[in-house]
């Protein structure tokens, strides 16, 4: 996917980095080797070991080594417990399921350097889609964007978009899969997630009374409920970046670049999705 036009500003990288960890590369390799050992000492919990995988753990850990694999354990112990929630399925299993656009990831960076990832709620046909589908649909997208430099380094924002949500999908969306599903969100390891809740309805409020007592004071900290208030979005995420239905500039989203960029790194996410504890029963506590 297109990296131009939307990247931080030089000016923006050069004042961060003099405040970066990553400034300290003895620091960075040191701290890299450690978590390398802790998960080397991990029995059954099969990862990748290359330095960029244990920096997506470190870069949401202010690089202490044990916390990042206090991290990964939660990550895959989760995984385990909730497994139908992940990636079960291929990209071509859920070929439909893309197709329809209910998930969508933006071409460009945000100024802030992170990417938009867009969920339209109001868009899912209960004949054609079922929760743990959309669910790993996610799984795919947030493997793959975790696995991007800038991403680890800067994040992501989400968007909610509950616009035309009938009634009737509370069946689908039960107070389970809301819960899984935003646990799983808050211990990802994003250097920083702001979710965006937009078109909010009566719907969102059942919702957040199910869901709010489960999550933790820090991730309540950067749920943001816009409404319909489309200034008040556009001060996280600028409005070039988002399509005239959100108040930006777009005629519409790109999905044709969101589709080829996912299904080119199909093998990739096909691995990333395949890690975790090997002997499930002995690791799910």
């Amino acid at each position: 996917m297109s990296k131009k036009g939307n990247t931080p500003t030089d000016e923006v990288c050069e004042g961060v980095a003099h405040l970066n960890i990553e400034d300290d590369k003895m620091r960075v390799q040191q701290a890299i080797e450690d978590l390398r050992s802790l998960v080397s000492g991990e029995k059954n919990l099969k990862v990748k070991m290359d330095d960029k995988f244990m920096l997506r753990y470190l870069r949401a850990s202010d690089f202490n080594p044990k916390e990042a694999f206090n991290k990964m354990e939660k990550v895959y112990k989760f995984k385990v417990k909730y497994k139908d929630y992940y990636g079960t399925k291929s990209l071509t299993e859920l070929k439909d399921n893309i197709e329809q656009n209910i998930v969508l990831v933006s071409e460009e960076y945000n100024h802030d350097g992170r990417r938009v990832l867009i969920m339209k709620l109001g868009d899912i046909d209960t004949s054609k889609n079922n929760i743990k589908d959309l669910a790993q649909l996610m799984e795919f997208w947030s493997e793959l964007l975790l696995d991007e430099e800038e991403s680890q380094k800067n994040g992501i924002h989400y968007i909610i978009d509950m616009g035309g949500l009938p009634y009737h999908l509370l069946k689908f969306i039960t107070p389970k899969a809301a819960t899984v599903y935003a646990l799983r969100e808050e211990m990802r390891p994003w250097k920083q997630l702001d979710l965006h809740i937009v078109n909010t309805s009566k719907f969102f409020q059942i919702l957040m009374k199910i869901v709010q007592p489960f999550l933790g004071a820090k991730f309540k900290q950067h749920i943001h409920i816009h409404g319909k208030d489309w200034p008040s979005l556009h001060k996280f995420i600028n409005p070039e970046n988002l399509a005239q239905e959100h108040g930006g500039s777009k005629v519409e989203y790109d999905v044709k670049i969101m589709h080829k960029y996912l299904f080119e790194n199909a093998d990739k996410i096909e691995e990333l999705v395949s890690l975790g504890y090997i002997n499930q029963d002995n690791n799910a506590n």
